[in-house]
C-alpha cells in the first residue's frame, strides 16, 4: 500500500501518477508510481518543476534529448540582456545567432538574423549589427546561478529519490516537513573534487566519449553525455543526496542531520540523450563493386540500389563525384554506473601510465586535450604518485568504488566525506569551486556539437 507523501491520501489505480524523480521537463528518465498522486504530481510540476527546469532550457537545446512526454526540444532560447530586454536565439554548433529583428534606438543597435542584416544594413547604415552573442557574456552566469528555484528544485529531486527507494518522509527532516507537507529551506553544499584522479575523470570523459563515437565501421554509440546523476548515502547521522544535472551542476542535498535508519548507497545514473546522429559516409568514385556490397551491408540496403544511388551522384554531383552519406539514428545503449565510470578511468590510467613510463613513442596515442589534462595535474614526482595512490584508493579490482566516488576522499590515510569538508572550508574555496563548475559548463557546452552534431531531419 502506498500513500502520497504531498497529501497523504492512498495510491490507488484510479489516481496514481508516474513522477519523473528527475523531471521531464530536463529530459529525466526515472520515474516512480508509489510517492505521488495524479493531482499532487501535477500540482509540483507546475509549482517547481516548471521553474527549476527553465534555467536548463538552452542545455536541452543543445544536446539531442527526448523528452518522455513530448518531442526534442526546438534549437531556440530566449537571451536577457541587460537594459534592453529579452532576446530570441537559434542555437547550432553551441553558438547562438539571434532570430527575427529587435531595435536597441537608444544605443542604434540592431538584434537580428545574418539575412536580416542583409536587408537592413542600407535602410540602417550607421547603426551597430549584432547577429550572433556569446555564451559567456549571456548564458554561462545563468546557468552557474543559484537561486531559490534551484534550492527547491534540488530538494525535491533528492527527497523523491529517497522516497522512491522506500525511504520513509520523516526519515527527510532537513528536507521536508511531514506535518506541514512542504519543502525546507534545505541545506545544499557543492560538490568539490578533492581527489586529484576523480577530478581528471570528469575533466576528460568528453574526450574519451568523443574517441568512442568516432568510429566510422560502427553504428553502436555509448552516449553517456552529458548525464543526471543520483547518489543517495549516509554517514553516521548525516543523510545526503548527491545531485548532479547535465555532468555541470553538482550539489549535495542535505536530507537529515539525525538520520537513525540502515547505512544506504544508492546510485542511479542516466544519460540526457537517448540516441546519438551518426553520419555514416563512403566513397564509391570508383564504383568498385567490393565498395558498394560494404556500404550496402552497413546500411542495410539492397545492392542495385546503393550502386544506383552512387551512379546517379558520380554523375549529379560535381562536388562530391559520388560519396555517399547516410545520417543514422542509434540507439541509446545503457551501462551499469560502476563500469561505464571504470571505463573512462581506465581510459584515463592508460593515458597516464603511455605518457609516465614509456615516454613519447606512446604519448602520441593520447588524445593531445588528455595529455594537456594529465600535465596540468602531474607537474612533478611527487604529484604523479598522489595521483596514483588517489587511483588505487578509487579502484577496487579494475572498478570504481561507488560508495567512495563522488563522495569520499582520503586525507592522511583517513576516508573523510567531501560534504563535511565543504560545509567545513566554504570561505576558503569557495572561489576554486566557483572556477571548477564553470570549467565543467565549458566543457559542457564546447562539447556539444562534438558528440552530437546537429543533423537536419
Amino acid at each position: 500500500m502506498a500513500f502520497c507523501y504531498m497529501c497523504g491520501e492512498e495510491i490507488t489505480e484510479d489516481n496514481k501518477h508516474s513522477e519523473h524523480v528527475i523531471p521531464n521537463g530536463i529530459a529525466g528518465k526515472l520515474r516512480s508510481s508509489t510517492i505521488l498522486h495524479e493531482k499532487c504530481g501535477e500540482q509540483l510540476g507546475h509549482s517547481i518543476d516548471a521553474h527549476f527546469c527553465k534555467k536548463f532550457a538552452l542545455l536541452l537545446a543543445l544536446f539531442n534529448t527526448k523528452r518522455d512526454r513530448e518531442s526534442n526540444p526546438n534549437a531556440t532560447c530566449s537571451v536577457e540582456i541587460d537594459s534592453f530586454g529579452s532576446i530570441d536565439c537559434s542555437v547550432k554548433s553551441g553558438r547562438l545567432y539571434v532570430k527575427g529583428v529587435k531595435l536597441d534606438e537608444m544605443n542604434k543597435k540592431i538584434y537580428c538574423s545574418p539575412l536580416s542584416k542583409n536587408n537592413l544594413i542600407k535602410r540602417y547604415p550607421d547603426w551597430c549589427f549584432v547577429t550572433e552573442l556569446p555564451f559567456d557574456e549571456c548564458v554561462v552566469n545563468s546557468l552557474l546561478d543559484f537561486d531559490d528555484d534551484s534550492r527547491l528544485g534540488l530538494a525535491k529531486i533528492a527527497v523523491e529519490y529517497a522516497l522512491s527507494l522506500g525511504l520513509d518522509a520523516s526519515l527527510l527532516d532537513a528536507a521536508f516537513c511531514v506535518k506541514q507537507k512542504k519543502f525546507l529551506d534545505v541545506e545544499v553544499v557543492p560538490y568539490y573534487p578533492r581527489n586529484k584522479f576523480e577530478r581528471m575523470i570528469d575533466e576528460t570523459a568528453w574526450y574519451f566519449e568523443k574517441s568512442r563515437i568516432a568510429g566510422r565501421e560502427s553504428v553502436t554509440v555509448n552516449a553517456e553525455l552529458p548525464r543526471h546523476s543520483l547518489h543517495l548515502f549516509s554517514e553516521g547521522k548525516l543523510l545526503c543526496c548527491y545531485v548532479s544535472l547535465f555532468s555541470y551542476f553538482d550539489y549535495y542535498v542535505v536530507l537529515s542531520n539525525s538520520y537513525v535508519g540502515n547505512r544506504i548507497s544508492e546510485w542511479h545514473i542516466e544519460s540526457v540523450v537517448k540516441s546519438t546522429p551518426y553520419c555514416s559516409e563512403y566513397d564509391l568514385t570508383s564504383l568498385d563493386p567490393k565498395e558498394v556490397s560494404i556500404c550496402a551491408q552497413h546500411w542495410d540496403m539492397d545492392v542495385h540500389d546503393v550502386w544506383d544511388k552512387a551512379q546517379k551522384a558520380k554523375q549529379n554531383d560535381k562536388k562530391n563525384v559520388g560519396i555517399l552519406r547516410k545520417d543514422i539514428r542509434t540507439d541509446y545503449i545503457k551501462k551499469e554506473p560502476a563500469a561505464y565510470i571504470s571505463s573512462i578511468a581506465d581510459d584515463l590510467l592508460y593515458s597516464i601510465n603511455c605518457i609516465a613510463s614509456c615516454g613519447g613513442d606512446y604519448s602520441k596515442f593520447v588524445p593531445i586535450e588528455v595529455r594537456n589534462c594529465i600535465a596540468k595535474y602531474v607537474e612533478n614526482e611527487s604529484a604523479m604518485l598522489e595521483i596514483m595512490r588517489g587511483a588505487l584508493w578509487l579502484l577496487k579490482d579494475n572498478i570504481v568504488d561507488l560508495n567512495k566516488y563522488k563522495t569520499y576522499f582520503l586525507s592522511g590515510g583517513t576516508e573523510m566525506l567531501i560534504v563535511e569538508y565543504v560545509r567545513n572550508n566554504m570561505d576558503t574555496i569557495s572561489l576554486d569551486i566557483s572556477e571548477f563548475r564553470k570549467n565543467q559548463l565549458h566543457s559542457v557546452i564546447g562539447s556539444s556539437e562534438i558528440l552530437y552534431p546537429t543533423v537536419d531531419e
